[in-house]
């Protein structure tokens, strides 16, 4: 009898070792900054916002998990994980391999950023197509040895009236011309429509994730890979991109 309690004890601590841990019951808390300065939203904030909750819901939903948004004005806003005051944070922060060693981070759920325009019966359809041609730029997207380096680029600046650039693309004056990917898309969509085209991705990308700490909450991150792509497979993703106005440059 004796032997069978011993043989039954460790019975348990081998399923209790090797089954799933339950199911977390507590919403997760995700933090978002009051000041997304490093994106150029152009008016466009509450959008954002209202775009970021549905999705969020949606995943939550889809992957079977609850989650409480709130807004912070604390800066940098991963501090709230390291200060135990959030499970995950929405961040602008390039994942370095720095960063990686204290942080996991999400796939990009939200990618803006300045991109590429050509005419619609242009022969380009990649960034890397236009090395060494023309190109327009605006000075306060960003410096101009990004676009030198990385892609050769032969660069024009032009002033903040970005409709004189499209006009000199128009003529054949210039091959492409850089623009926030937001302008672009309200450009392709009124003005220009069928006379423009977008170029994905930006030349500087600029993505949102949801961020955790390291040994914390990771499992949140792969249900939300897992939900994000679930989404934009259905086609729900375009769908509240549409409704509410704002144009992935993914």
């Amino acid at each position: 009898m004796r032997n069978f309690c011993k043989v039954l004890w460790l019975l348990l601590i081998f399923h209790s070792c090797t089954s799933h841990p339950p199911e977390r019951q507590t919403p997760y808390v995700i933090a978002r900054s009051s000041v997304l300065e490093q994106l150029p939203l152009r008016g466009l904030e509450k959008n954002f916002f209202g775009f970021s909750q549905d999705l969020f819901t949606q995943i939550a939903n889809l992957e079977k998990y609850k989650f409480i948004l709130i807004t912070s004005e604390t800066l940098p806003l991963v501090s709230l994980l390291d200060d135990g005051e959030a499970d995950a944070v929405v961040s602008v922060v390039e994942p370095t391999d720095w960063l990686r060693r204290e942080y996991l981070f999400s796939q990009p759920f939200f990618v803006m950023g300045p991109v590429l325009v050509v005419k619609t019966d242009s022969p380009y359809t990649k960034n890397k197509d236009l090395m060494g041609k023309t190109v327009a730029y605006q000075r306060e997207l960003l410096t101009e040895s990004l676009y030198t380096d990385r892609y050769n680029f032969n660069l024009v600046p032009y002033n903040t009236d970005v409709t004189h650039a499209v006009d000199d693309l128009l003529h054949g004056d210039i091959d492409a011309m850089i623009v926030d990917s937001l302008i672009a898309v309200q450009l392709e969509a009124s003005l220009y429509k069928n006379a423009i085209r977008i170029l994905v991705p930006p030349v500087k990308p600029v993505g949102l994730r949801l961020v955790v700490q390291v040994g914390k909450n990771e499992e949140l991150i792969d249900k939300f890979n897992e939900g994000l792509e679930e989404i934009k497979k259905s086609g729900l993703y375009d769908k509240m991109l549409n409704y509410w106005g704002l144009f992935d440059a993914q």
